[in-house]
């Protein structure tokens, strides 16, 4: 198993960038968006690969999570597939996901909409079942969430 973080999660984890943070005395919609190069060998594909997109804070409200990929399994019968959560859940967006088989865009299930996060948490998406045949390509992950009513 080996990993592959976008620079945002790397930033974030690392304390060199913030994570988005509650709003003073009122509600704040965030929005982060994350793109991980994919190599054709190497982390992102193999059975188990982790892929850092980035952190939400404490009480944040999730409201939209997409993810886009471009096509990382070139086999005629390809096999990746993704799932997308944290380490409370690491299925809580996303569960067997075949979106970078073909590349396009998944949502997140439909569960996941409304889920407050207790404590600054790490999202990552986990390599289900491996890529038959590894392609280079980009995955991109999006995710709003609210912070509603966070006073100073």
């Amino acid at each position: 198993m080996a990993s592959l973080n976008s620079t945002t999660y790397t930033n974030q984890a690392a304390g060199k960038a913030t994570i988005p943070g509650p709003a003073v005395g009122g509600n704040l919609v965030v929005s982060q968006q994350v793109t991980i190069a994919v190599p054709s060998s190497g982390s992102g594909t193999a059975l188990n690969d982790t892929l850092g997109l980035f952190y939400v804070p404490k009480g944040a409200t999730l409201k939209d999570f997409r993810l886009d990929s471009d096509d990382l399994d070139s086999n005629g019968s390809p096999a990746i597939t993704l799932d997308v959560g944290d380490s409370g859940s690491a299925t809580r967006l996303m569960s067997a996901s075949t979106i970078a088989q073909a590349g396009g865009r998944a949502y997140a299930l439909t569960t996941a909409y409304g889920y407050q996060f207790p404590a600054d948490t790490a999202i990552f998406a986990t390599v289900h079942a491996a890529a038959a045949t590894k392609q280079a390509g980009n995955l991109v992950a999006t995710i709003e969430y609210t912070l509603d009513g966070f006073a100073s």
